[in-house]
Formats: structure tokens, sequence, C-alpha cells
């Protein structure tokens, strides 16, 4: 919705630690993260679907979406 404002710090459901990171705790964590990555490896499939599922709960708060989120970083980060 336009107008509505992200909440970058909620909590990831579990603490995700990526290979080569520092252990990944909130939205904005994860989000922060994905901006670091090379521009060609935020286009991979996987890392579009997690920031999309990122910013929904960020925009949400919604339980369900901070789940997704933290399924979809874990589940990309599974995949380096």
């Amino acid at each position: 919705m336009p107008g509505r404002t992200r909440n970058l710090r909620l909590r990831l459901k579990r603490m995700v630690t990526p290979k080569n990171g520092s252990a990944l705790v909130t939205l904005g964590d994860a989000a922060h993260y994905i901006s670091e990555l090379p521009e060609a490896r935020r286009k991979e499939p996987q890392w579009v679907h997690a920031v999309a599922v990122l910013d929904r709960a960020a925009t949400t708060g919604d339980e369900n979406d901070i789940v997704l989120a933290t399924h979809a970083v874990a589940a990309a980060l599974a995949r380096e």
C-alpha cells in the first residue's frame, strides 16, 4: 500500500547465519545482507523472492509474513 512504512526492526523467526557473514536477526539485517550481494546474484530467483517477502513482512508486520520471510532468506542462503 502506498504510504505504509516498513518496520525493518522486526525480528526474523530464527537467527539465520550466512556462511560468510554475521548472523541475520532482523528483517533489516536480511535486507542489508541482500543489498550487499553482487547485482547478478540479487537478480537470481531465490533472492528476488526473498526481497519480495521481506518487503511484505516489513510492511504488514504479520507473523505469517515474517515466518515466510525467514524461510525465504534461509532457503536462498542454503542454495549458496
